[in-house]
C-alpha cells in the first residue's frame, strides 16, 4: 500500500463502511480511515493492514463484552479491592481479603460474608471481588436482598419460583448486600433458604450484613431452619466482622462547619 487513499466523499469507501457495517463490524468504521492513512504512510502490506484492523475488532469486541456482563451483573457501583481504603479499617485482615482476590475461592465454591455496623465499606469489598471474578471471566450475579425478595415474591405469586431460583443457582458467584435487616415474607424466606442449600458445596456465595448470624431464627422466622442454613453456609465460609465508624459519619463531619 503507498498513496495515502483519498476515502473523503469516496462512494467505494462509503460502500465499505457499509459493508463492515452489514457484517457486524460497525465498531470499525471510526477507525477504518485512520488505519488507511497509517497503513499508507508506513507502506504497509494487506496482511499487516488486516491484522491491525482485525486486532482492534478483537479489542473493541472483548472490552464490549466486558463492559455488558458488568452491566448485567446490577452491581450498585463499580470499585476494585485495590481503591479500598485499608487505613480506615485497621481491624480488618488485609492479607486476607486479598487473598480471597485470587478467586480460588470460587473455583472451590466456598462462601465469603463480611458482617458489621453501616458504612464500613462492605458492599465495597464484595462488589470488588465480584468485579474482579467478572474481569476473570467467571458469571456473577448481585442484588441488595431486599430487592431479590420482593423479585422472589412476584415469581412465587406467578408460579414462577423454580425459574427464579435457576437464575440465582446457576451463577458461579452470587452476592447478596445487607441480608438479615429485616424478616423476610414467607415465599422470599423459602426461597433464601433452598438457594443457599442448593448453592451449598455447588456455588459460592458473598453476604453483607450488618446484623450477625444470631439473628437469622428472626430473619427466617424459624430457629431450625436458620440453624440448618447456617450448618451449610458457614461449612465452607469467611467470614470478616468489621467494627469502627462509619466512612459516611466520618465525611458528614469533615464537610460540618465549625464554629468559633
Amino acid at each position: 500500500m503507498s498513496a495515502e487513499p483519498a476515502v473523503m466523499a469516496n462512494p467505494e469507501y462509503e460502500q465499505l463502511l457499509e459493508n463492515l457495517r452489514l457484517l457486524k463490524l460497525g465498531s470499525l468504521t471510526p477507525v477504518l480511515e485512520a488505519h488507511l492513512k497509517r497503513a499508507a504512510k508506513n507502506s504497509l502490506s494487506y496482511q499487516d493492514f488486516l491484522a491491525a484492523l482485525v486486532r482492534e475488532a478483537l479489542d473493541v469486541r472483548v472490552q464490549r463484552t466486558h463492559e455488558r456482563r458488568l452491566a448485567a451483573c446490577r452491581f450498585p457501583f463499580i470499585r476494585r479491592l485495590e481503591e479500598f481504603n485499608w487505613e480506615a479499617q485497621p481491624t480488618l485482615n488485609r492479607a486476607e481479603v486479598e487473598r480471597l482476590g485470587s478467586l480460588r475461592v470460587v473455583d472451590d465454591h466456598d462462601n465469603v460474608a463480611f458482617l458489621g455496623p453501616p458504612g464500613l465499606g462492605k458492599t465495597m469489598l464484595a462488589v470488588g471481588l465480584g468485579v474482579a471474578a467478572v474481569e476473570a471471566g467467571y458469571t456473577v450475579r448481585f442484588a441488595r436482598l431486599d430487592e431479590w425478595a420482593e423479585q422472589a415474591e412476584v415469581a412465587g405469586a406467578a408460579s414462577d419460583l423454580p425459574r427464579f431460583l435457576l437464575e440465582w443457582v446457576r451463577p458461579q458467584l452470587v452476592i447478596l448486600d445487607e441480608v438479615a435487616h429485616q424478616r423476610l415474607a414467607q415465599v422470599a424466606g423459602r426461597a433464601f433458604c433452598q438457594l443457599l442449600t442448593r448453592r451449598y458445596t455447588s456455588g459460592s456465595v458473598i453476604l453483607t450484613s450488618n446484623r450477625g448470624f444470631d439473628s437469622w431464627s428472626e430473619f427466617l422466622g424459624d430457629e431450625v431452619v436458620a440453624a440448618s442454613v447456617l450448618d451449610r453456609f458457614l461449612h465452607f465460609a469467611t467470614v470478616f466482622t468489621q467494627s469502627g465508624e462509619s466512612y459516611r459519619l466520618k465525611e458528614a463531619k469533615r464537610r460540618r462547619p465549625t464554629g468559633k
